[in-house]
C-alpha cells in the first residue's frame, strides 16, 4: 500500500502533469484562433483575390506548435456546385476589330488532282470559297533611323572648318532614342499602366 506521503506525490505529480496540458491546449487554442482571425482577413479583406490564389503554395505566416489534443473525427465535406452551358455560337465573330485593318489573304486550295470529278473526269467547277477570320498579331518591329549628314570643306582654305547639315531638333538633346520610341515609352507607361522595368524587359527580349 502506498504511504500517505508517496499518495501526495503521486496526486501533486498528476495534477502538475495535467495543468501542463492545459496550458499546451490553450497555447493550441490561441494559435488555431489567431490562424483563423487571420484567415478570414485575407479571405474577405481587400486583398483576398491575390491571397486565395496562393493558399495552395504557401502557408500561414504562424510557427507551427506540437498538437497535444486527441485527433478529431475524419470529418466530410459538402461541395456544391453550377454547371454553366456554354453560349451557343450563332455563326457572328466573337472578337470585333475595326473595318480598316489591312488583311492578310491566305488561299487553302485544294490540289489539282481532287479538282477532278471521280464519276465523269470533268474539272470541278468553282462555285463559291469559305472565308474563314482570325485576327492576328505581328511581332513588334524595330528599327534604326541613320542621319547621314556629308561633310563638306574647302581644298584651298581648309581653315573654314567643316561645314555639315544640322540634325533635327529633338525632345531630349542627345538622346539615341527617337520620338516615336519616347511616345511608345510614355503611352505604354501612363496610358497602359506598363511600369518602366517591365517595358526594359520587353526590349530585352528583342535584344534591344
Amino acid at each position: 500500500m502506498l504511504t500517505s506521503s508517496k499518495l501526495t506525490d503521486n496526486l501533486q505529480d498528476l495534477v502538475r502533469r495535467q495543468a501542463q496540458l492545459i496550458e499546451q491546449q490553450s497555447a493550441q487554442i490561441a494559435l488555431l484562433q489567431e490562424q483563423l482571425s487571420w484567415l478570414k482577413k485575407q479571405l474577405f479583406g481587400a486583398k483576398s483575390e491575390r491571397i486565395v490564389a496562393d493558399l495552395g503554395q504557401q502557408s500561414l505566416p504562424f510557427a507551427e506548435a506540437e498538437i497535444v489534443a486527441a485527433p478529431a473525427a475524419e470529418a466530410t465535406e459538402e461541395i456544391r456546385y453550377q454547371r454553366h452551358k456554354s453560349a451557343k455560337n450563332r455563326g457572328n465573330d466573337t472578337i470585333s476589330y475595326p473595318d480598316d485593318l489591312p488583311v492578310e489573304r491566305r488561299l487553302l486550295d485544294l490540289p489539282e488532282d481532287e479538282k477532278i470529278c471521280a464519276e465523269t473526269g470533268e474539272p470541278l467547277v468553282r462555285i463559291g470559297e469559305e472565308i474563314t477570320r482570325k485576327l492576328a498579331r505581328k511581332a513588334e518591329q524595330f528599327f534604326v533611323i541613320e542621319y547621314v549628314r556629308p561633310k563638306y570643306a574647302s581644298r584651298k582654305d581648309p581653315d573654314q572648318g567643316i561645314l555639315t547639315a544640322t540634325l533635327p531638333d529633338s525632345v531630349i538633346a542627345r538622346c539615341p532614342a527617337d520620338e516615336s520610341l519616347l511616345a511608345s515609352i510614355l503611352t505604354d507607361k501612363y496610358a497602359d499602366h506598363l511600369p518602366l522595368y517591365r517595358q526594359a524587359q520587353m526590349l530585352r527580349r528583342s535584344d534591344v
